[in-house]
C-alpha cells in the first residue's frame, strides 16, 4: 500500500505528501520483482487515495487512467527481459469515508510481459480466448468487485434457514415425495430453479420407479430474497442462471456457454434452422404440486 502521510500512522518520515496515486507506483513494481519468485508473480498494489467521486455515474477514477500510462511507459522502458507479472492495482479507501455507505473503492488489472490486456481493437474471439487463458484473474477481479459483502449468518447457513422460513431443495439430494406413485416414491432432485412471478420452486427428480418428474412447491418471502442474492448457488449446486444482456460480449459468451460442445455440419444447421417454429410460444409442461419429507 502506498504510505500516505497521516493515514494509517504514518508521518512525513515513512509516507508520502503527494496527491498523486501513482507516486510511489514504481518503487512498489521494483521491490515486488527484486523477490525472488519461481512462478508466475502476481503483484498487488493499493493506490490509498481519495473514493472516487463519481461513483453513481460510473465514471472511471482518474488514477486508473493515470495508472494504465504509468504501467505501459514501466513494460516499455523498465521492465527486464524475461520479467513478467499479473499486477492488481486496488484503492480499498473506506478509511477515507468512514461516514459513507458508498466508499466507491476500485480495483484494475494489468498484465506486464504477458497477453492479458492488450491494446487496440480485437476480435470478439480473441478476446475470449484471451479470457479463458487468464480466468483466474478474471475471477480474482470480480470476486474483488463485489467486495465487502458482510455474512448474514455466522454459520454460512442462508437468513431464511436461520429464521426457521424454509429451507431450499437440494441438487443431488434425496427426498422421499408423497405426491409420486400411490404411496410415495424416493427421488433424487436433479435441476431446480424458481419461477419468481408464481413464487414457486419448480424442479425435476429422478425416482426410485425409473421416472422423471417435474415437481412445485411454494417459497417464502424470505428465501426468494436469498434467491435473489445467490440464484447461481441457492440450491446448493452451481447453475447458470439467466439475467439480461446488455453489452455484445456477453452476449458471446453466453452462446459459447450454450453451444461449445455442439457440432453441427452446415447441412445439420439449415435444417436446424428450416424446422424451427417461429410462431410456437412455449410449452406445455405438467405440473405436480407435492410434499417432500
Amino acid at each position: 500500500m502506498r504510505g500516505v502521510a497521516g493515514l494509517l500512522g504514518k508521518t512525513e518520515y515513512d509516507g508520502t505528501k503527494s496527491a498523486d496515486a501513482t507516486s510511489e507506483l514504481v518503487k512498489h513494481l521494483n521491490g515486488a520483482f527484486a523477490k525472488p519468485a519461481a512462478d508466475e508473480r502476481l503483484i498487488f498494489i493499493d493506490v490509498n487515495t481519495d473514493p472516487n467521486p463519481n461513483l453513481q455515474s460510473g465514471a472511471i477514477p482518474e488514477w486508473v487512467k493515470k495508472t494504465e500510462k504509468r504501467l505501459e511507459r514501466y513494460e516499455r522502458r523498465q521492465l527486464q527481459q524475461g520479467q513478467s507479472a499479473y499486477v492488481i492495482i486496488t484503492n480499498m479507501s473506506f478509511h477515507r469515508a468512514l461516514q459513507s455507505d458508498q466508499a466507491g473503492h476500485a480495483i484494475m488489472a494489468h498484465g506486464l510481459g504477458n497477453d492479458f490486456w492488450l491494446p487496440g481493437p480485437r476480435r470478439v474471439s480473441d478476446m475470449y480466448r484471451r479470457k479463458q487463458k487468464h480466468i483466474d484473474i478474471h475471477n480474482l477481479i470480480e470476486a474483488c468487485q463485489k467486495y465487502p459483502q458482510i455474512p448474514a449468518t455466522f454459520d454460512g447457513s442462508l437468513p431464511s434457514e436461520a429464521l426457521g422460513k424454509g429451507s431450499p431443495i437440494r441438487i443431488g439430494q434425496t427426498y422421499f415425495f408423497d405426491s409420486l406413485g400411490e404411496k410415495g416414491l424416493l427421488g433424487t432432485v436433479t435441476t431446480a430453479t424458481v419461477l419468481e412471478s408464481e413464487k414457486k420452486v419448480h424442479f425435476s427428480v429422478a425416482a426410485e420407479d425409473g421416472g422423471n418428474y417435474i415437481l412445485a412447491e411454494p417459497i417464502s418471502d424470505e428465501a426468494l430474497a436469498d434467491y435473489k442474492a445467490h440464484p447461481e448457488a441457492f440450491f446448493g449446486a452451481i447453475q447458470h442462471v439467466g439475467k439480461k444482456i446488455d453489452d455484445p460480449y456477453e452476449l458471446f459468451e453466453f452462446f459459447m456457454r450454450s453451444c461449445k460442445t455442439t457440432v453441427l455440419t452446415a447441412k445439420q444447421a439449415r435444417e436446424l434452422l428450416d424446422s424451427i417454429d417461429t410462431s410456437t410460444v412455449g410449452l406445455t409442461k405438467k405440473i405436480r404440486y407435492g410434499k417432500r419429507k
